[in-house]
Parts: structure tokens; sequence; C-alpha cells
């Protein structure tokens, strides 16, 4: 019966992760990857899951207030988790990655609004990720300052493309202050099109 009840439990999970409801969030950002404030990084996650395997994996990418990438990781891990708990791993993976770099004050975006707002304490996680996410807040304690963000998928490309890269992993795989050339053009079009809302936003009405 308890088997039956965590199984049933998990399947509810996985299905409310893939529905994505705009669950409301104080902290929930555009579409476009948009860079932290000065002084700040910025650490997108993913997760995937790749039954026919039987693993799942995580991406992190960590970047500065310029764009500029510092950190970088593709992490496999040998379990069978659902689509809910791939994204708490993943998140669980970026706090320590920031936390082992040194970063002290951070910005964690992912795409999952059931884990944003448990961590930002807007709703309660789910028993899925419920230890998972525990686990994180003794993490937490090493930072300085920090935040946890909602972007939709179209701005976070390139930890999903780190998700996807563990199909060419062993085991894991991290870069700091370098990236891998895979990345490279996702990351360039996020930091032009960073440059020219920032254009955008400081040529005066009447210049045109």
């Amino acid at each position: 019966m308890a088997s039956l009840i965590l199984e049933a439990t998990r399947f509810v999970a996985d299905y409310q992760s893939l529905q994505d409801y705009p669950i409301p969030s104080a902290h929930s950002l555009p579409t476009r990857w948009t860079p932290p404030t000065t002084g700040v990084y910025k650490a997108n996650v993913d997760g995937a899951v790749f039954r026919d395997q039987s693993t799942t994996s995580v991406g992190v990418l960590l970047r500065d207030d310029k764009g500029q990438v510092v950190g970088a990781l593709s992490q496999q891990i040998y379990a069978p988790l659902g689509p809910l708990e791939a994204e708490a791993k993943a998140m669980e993976a970026a706090v320590i990655f920031a936390r082992d770099i040194g970063i002290q004050d951070v910005i964690f975006e992912g795409d999952s609004l059931q884990v944003c707002n448990a961590m930002n304490g807007n709703s309660l996680a789910l028993p899925a990720i419920a230890n998972v996410l525990e686990g994180i807040f003794l993490h937490l304690q090493s930072f300085r300052s920090f935040l946890f963000s909602h972007v939709k998928r179209d701005g976070n490309k390139p930890a999903h493309l780190l998700a996807q890269h563990v199909k060419f992993v062993h085991d894991v795989e991290a870069w700091v202050e370098d990236t891998t050339r895979f990345l490279e053009p996702v990351v360039a079009s996020d930091v032009v099109v960073c440059i020219g809302l920032l254009l955008l936003w400081f040529v005066p009405d009447d210049y045109y």
C-alpha cells in the first residue's frame, strides 16, 4: 500500500510539472534571459529525464551581470526520476556548484514554477521533492544573498542544452571561467539581446 501511495504521489507531481500552471510568483521574469544587477550572478538551471536509459540529467550555467560565463555544468544522475524531481535536483546542483565556485550573491533561475515558488515560500513543496528542497536550504547558508526566479523555457535555452549534453558525458563535466563550443551561439545571442534592450531603454524618445 505504501509503495502504491508513493507511486501515485509521483504520478501527480509529474503531471502537474508538465502542465506548467501559472502559479503566481513575485519573481517571474520574461521569456528572454535578462542579466542580474551589478555584482550579482545568475545561475540558470534545467533538468531532463531520459526514460529509455532510466537516467536524469541536469544543466547549470552561471553568468555575471555582463552575460559572461563564469561556470557551466552537465551532470548525469543514475536514477529514474520524474520531471519535477529532475528540476529539483537541477536546482540543488546549481546551488552546490555556485557555492563551490565561491559565488556569494546569486539568482537561481529555472523554468519549473513549482520548484521556484516552493523555494520562495509562495507554495508548499510537493512530497516528491520536499527532501531535496530541504537540503537546498541547508546549502544556502553559504551565500550572502540569493533569490529564486522563474523564466519561461525560451529564456532558459543554455541550461537546457547543458542538460541534453549529458548524453555525451559519462558522469559530470564542468567548465569554470570558460564555456564549451556548442553553447557559444546561444550565449552570444542572449548578450546581444540584452545590449539591444539597454540601448532602447536609454535612448531618448525624441532621438527618433
